[in-house]
């Protein structure tokens, strides 16, 4: 039976040898597992901060857009572009028509003895500030006074546009006596994580009363 089987034995040195061959084949493998792991993380986490920043932005441009669309629906060129106010795509200012009075025939507009208590002022004012990348409403009284404010922030342009005689877009002036159409344009740029930007854009278009 002895010349049947025969056993072969390693030498003590080669037992060491692939033992640590075999470690830095482990750690070496572990490594890149590691490394995709870690890529994999980084990648997703930068994804869902980008994904975050750009929903943020836009989310903030639908709401300042839906807002002044609100308001210059209710606005006639009776105020926009008139001689006492002229407009510009950084500044607007109008009554908000509150309705029509058909005996007078004529447009009846917001004011301080307005039965809505939202509606007790005289003026809607919108300001762009190209420097703080604000856009401000007020409402204004009679008397000129601020009733209310509200600050729109990281809004990177001016807004407010028109087409001219030509029908060429323009930033808005006293055009709009003619064009009867305010063009919206709201630009927000948002910085989130790891100083990651984001910008929304939306355009849209007004057609305003004639009175």
């Amino acid at each position: 039976m002895k010349g049947i089987f025969r056993f072969r034995h390693a030498l003590p040195g080669n037992n060491n040898a692939f033992t640590l061959i075999e470690a830095l084949l482990v750690t070496s493998i572990t490594g890149v597992v590691m490394a995709g792991l870690f890529y994999v993380l980084s990648t997703g986490e930068l994804s869902s901060a980008i994904g975050y920043t750009k929903t943020n932005a836009q989310s903030q441009a639908r709401m300042i857009i839906d807002w002044i669309v609100r308001d210059v629906r209710s606005a006639s060129t009776y105020d926009i572009g008139s001689t006492d106010n002229t407009p510009s795509n950084y500044y607007i200012k109008f009554r908000p028509v509150r309705g029509f009075d058909h005996s007078s025939d004529e447009y009846v507009f917001s004011s301080e003895a307005d039965p809505n208590p939202d509606y007790r002022f005289k003026y809607i004012e919108y300001t762009y500030d190209p420097n703080l990348y604000t856009l401000t409403r007020r409402t204004i009284n009679s008397a000129g006074g601020v009733n209310k404010s509200w600050v729109f922030y990281d809004v990177i342009s001016p807004p407010f546009f028109t087409y001219s005689t030509s029908g060429e877009e323009i930033p808005l002036d006293s055009s709009i006596q003619q064009s009867k159409v305010i063009i919206i344009k709201i630009n927000v740029r948002k910085v989130g994580r790891n100083n990651l930007e984001a910008v929304s854009s939306i355009t849209t278009e007004v057609k305003i009363r004639n009175g």
